[in-house]
């Protein structure tokens, strides 16, 4: 439930004393929540239908508002939607079109009545729904049970339309090549909360794990109706002989653009930016139109507020990017990577416009992958608390480890640390995700936290980084005590009755305290990243000496941790010994192994031929892999990236090794 997650200092407002409040001050006086709606509204009424000629439209809606907001360097991006272009490993979608799209009860005719109308219901149609014969066809309705891929491969469908309440997707490849006419969903995350709400199917890959359709993937078509619609024809398929349903779908597959926008607020040193991107091309209101709305109005409000003189033009230029989530991303960042070195911080507004209470979610905080620590992360987190202390019902939550959502540009080989803010929520998805559940008071904090990041990042200079160099190592010896105090706690709460059990604690935990360490050391030194060379020399003995304090805590922190091991060991009667730890063959061989890695962002498989694409499941949303990929620097053997991966995420199940030689024999990685 919702009401576990915590809100923040209500009502206190955290901007005192912050190099930033000047900053927030000017910036919630100008910030129109209101007008930020009217923006996501805007780019709702073109992106609702979610064709590849509505996504355009939806583009050039957000490039007029820029150019109308005296925006500079404003672009209508146009990326190949060919189905077979690579972004990275993501392969582009194959652009898609429908005009018509209807599905009825034809028998039992006491029952005839339409269910679906993408007319009425955008979603009525699966996103890459393939187009039936011009009068339409009528199938009998066969339901499935478990709504599995065995289920479909043991059962009789050709020419039937599958009715099923599991994600299609999983099914999609297997009814197509078994000659169905089609799959009837009635999918929703939530169906008890939401029984009359339609799900938006966005993606038709046959690939596992996939998303887009491309020119590799089988064509099929798909409906979507309510669980409650759902429900009764699974109980008139039980109270009669037969169901019959007439589907039209008139649809075309093509050779297009993935459509995007860009413009600037320009700075004063002509070539570093700071980045803010949103998606476009989603057919919900909140997910996603309410990031293009939100970063709309960031840019009309910082614009006017340089322009009038209430803040100064910042040294680097603020890019607001809209584009294909994921793949557009790719797109830009692989077509623009010299402006994308001078990038020194992204951050991604996905979801920001639901009251977290309404909604049943809170704002979600995506920091920073280790192998890109930066101070970034502090910073982000300073100006949320700031902003959810003005506004009690704008509810966040940080999330502890690195997730892919659209923040790729955190990829070391792109080196930009950034950040996404998302919420997901039972209407996620859905039909129901509509303007009626934005709220104006949540994206004017959004917009708030984003435009105040945006510009402090956008003027930082040497003042600046000092600043946030103590705020990351206050931070960090922190992070460092909070290790250590939760690694004693597990001590005290754990039945650890040998000498090796104990021991192997205490190796595991000095482990992790040299991990947190080494990483905040690197995060005071990301701010270098703000400065001139010469002011690199100035500031180098300052985090010298800061680091130096850091390592001073660990010190500090690891005897306390070994005290507290040698009081247990007394207590228990155990003995802490010297333990050997013995490589395994699969260790050995992970030290000889040097991946180099030969793409930008996540691997997806989309590129693999069918006979191994098809068997095994896409790892594009992160994971171990990803993980042990942004670790990939050229230098580090695999043995060395997978205690990097263990102590990031606190785990690793997956067989790297094994991985790594699959990548390498398909031209992924080198070694």
């Amino acid at each position: 439930m919702f009401c576990n997650y915590m809100r923040r200092d209500i009502m206190i407002d955290k901007t005192e004393e912050l190099m930033f409040k000047k900053i927030m001050e000017e910036i919630e006086q100008e910030f129109s929540g209101a007008k930020a709606i009217e923006y996501t509204k805007g780019v709702w009424n073109n992106d609702r239908w979610f064709t590849f000629p509505k996504i355009l439209a939806g583009a050039q809606y957000c490039v007029d508002v820029m150019r109308g907001n005296g925006l500079t360097a404003v672009e209508l991006i146009k990326q190949p939607a060919d189905g077979e272009t690579l972004f990275g490993n993501w392969m582009s979608p194959l652009a898609w079109d429908v005009v018509e799209a209807t599905l009825e009860i034809v028998e039992p005719k006491e029952h005839a009545q339409v269910l679906a109308n993408r007319q009425e219901m955008p979603c009525a149609v699966v996103m890459w729904s393939a187009p039936t014969p011009k009068e339409g066809v009528e199938a009998e309705v066969l339901p499935l049970e478990q709504g599995t891929l065995e289920e479909v491969e043991k059962l009789d469908v050709a020419g039937k339309m599958l009715l099923t309440d599991k994600q299609p997707r999983s099914i999609k490849v297997a009814a197509a090549q078994n000659g169905a006419a089609g799959i009837i969903s009635f999918y929703l995350t939530h169906p008890d909360d939401l029984p009359d709400a339609t799900m938006w199917i966005n993606g038709w890959s046959d690939l596992p794990g996939g998303w887009m359709l491309t020119k590799k993937d089988t064509h099929l078509v798909g409906f979507s109706i309510p669980p409650a619609k759902g429900r009764m024809l699974r109980d008139i398929i039980k109270n009669s002989s037969k169901l019959i349903v007439r589907a039209k779908v008139v649809s075309r597959f093509y050779d297009g653009i993935l459509p995007g926008a860009t413009g600037i607020i320009e700075g004063t040193n002509g070539h570093e930016e700071v980045m803010v991107l949103g998606h476009n091309g989603e057919q919900g209101a909140n997910d996603n139109a309410s990031g293009c709305g939100a970063m709309l109005e960031i840019g009309r409000c910082l614009n006017h507020l340089i322009n009038s003189g209430k803040l100064p033009r910042p040294k680097r230029s603020i890019r607001i990017l809209m584009c294909a989530e994921c793949y557009g991303t790719l797109g830009y960042v692989t077509a623009n990577m010299e402006r994308m070195k001078n990038t020194v911080a992204c951050v991604n507004l996905d979801t920001v416009a639901g009251a977290p209470y309404a909604i049943d979610a809170p704002l979600q905080f995506v920091p920073n992958p280790h192998s890109n620590m930066s101070y970034t992360d502090v910073l982000a987190e300073k100006i949320l608390e700031a902003a959810s202390s003005k506004n009690h019902n704008f509810v966040y939550r940080t999330l502890k480890n690195f997730s892919m959502i659209d923040n790729l540009m955190a990829d070391p080989m792109v080196g930009s640390p950034a950040h996404s803010f998302y919420e997901i929520g039972k209407y996620w998805h859905t039909s129901a995700d509509a303007p009626e559940i934005l709220d104006e008071n949540t994206i004017k904090s959004s917009g708030l936290l984003a435009a105040t990041y945006l510009y402090f990042i956008a003027n930082a200079g040497y003042k600046e980084a000092q600043w946030l160099a103590h705020e990351v190592a206050a931070k960090g010896k922190g992070r460092i005590t909070d290790e250590v105090q939760a690694q004693i706690t597990r001590l005290f709460t754990t039945d650890i009755s040998s000498d090796e059990s104990l021991s192997k604690l205490k190796i595991e935990g000095k482990k992790r305290i040299n991990y947190l360490l080494e990483r905040q050391i690197e995060a005071v030194h990301s701010v270098k990243r703000l400065l001139s060379e010469a002011e690199i020399s100035q500031i180098s003995d300052a985090l010298d000496e800061l680091s130096e304090q850091l390592n001073q805590t660990a010190i500090d922190e690891t005897h306390r941790f070994e005290f507290a091991l040698d009081e247990y060991a007394k207590t228990h009667n155990l003995t802490l010994r010297e333990i050997k730890e013995e490589s395994t063959e699969t260790e050995r061989k992970a030290a000889q192994m040097i991946p180099k890695r030969k793409f930008i962002g996540t691997v997806t498989y989309d590129d693999l031929p069918d006979e191994l694409r098809l068997k095994k499941s896409s790892p594009r949303w992160w994971g171990e892999l990803g993980c042990a990929l942004y670790w990939c620097d050229g230098k580090r053997n695999l043995l060395e990236i997978m205690n990097l991966v263990n102590l990031e995420l606190g785990n690793l199940n997956a067989d790297l090794v094994s991985e790594f030689e699959f990548l390498a024999e398909h031209g992924y990685v080198s070694f």
